[in-house]
């Protein structure tokens, strides 16, 4: 099981510190684990009913973003077969494709993307070379990679390229 660290309001709404907006004061949300490798499985069962899951991997938008999207696909989803994607499996979709996304924005700074996606590590391997990384990209721009981030792009590389 690969998991990362998101933020959930009290409302149950997921919020990524690197996306998210916050109205309220930081300490209403509270710290969950999420399992990418099962949300991977779900954005892959149910969005490929619909669709080619290269759409919506060839996409990048932030959390908002794919929360949006994934909304109006729960209404197409009932229209089309009668019920919609339960809370639980939307939240899990939108995890992962912000993860994704975080990965993507974040490491392309730097290199390519097939560079990392090329090699296949381990999570300790992993933890190891996204720390070193943020080490590059303060000596880069100024500043390290907050943990939150580095956490979803570990979690992405484990699910994407771990062993």
């Amino acid at each position: 099981m690969v998991t990362v660290p998101v933020l959930v309001s009290g409302d149950g709404d997921i919020k990524d510190p690197k996306f998210a907006i916050h109205v309220g004061p930081v300490d209403t949300l509270l710290p969950v684990a999420v399992d990418l490798e099962k949300s991977k499985e779900v954005f892959g069962d149910l969005c490929s009913k619909c669709h080619s899951l290269k759409r919506p991997l060839g996409k990048t938008k932030d959390q908002a973003g794919w929360k949006k999207t994934v909304d109006r696909m729960n209404k197409n989803s009932k229209k089309r077969f009668g019920k919609g994607i339960s809370t639980p499996n939307q939240r899990m979709i939108v995890n992962y494709l912000a993860a994704k996304n975080t990965f993507e924005a974040t490491c392309s700074k730097c290199h390519a993307l097939s560079r990392p996606l090329g090699k296949t590590k381990n999570r300790a391997a992993w933890e190891r070379t996204v720390k070193r990384m943020s080490k590059n990209h303060k000596a880069k721009f100024g500043k390290i990679l907050p943990d939150d981030v580095q956490a979803n792009i570990v979690g992405y590389l484990v699910e994407s390229a771990g062993k």
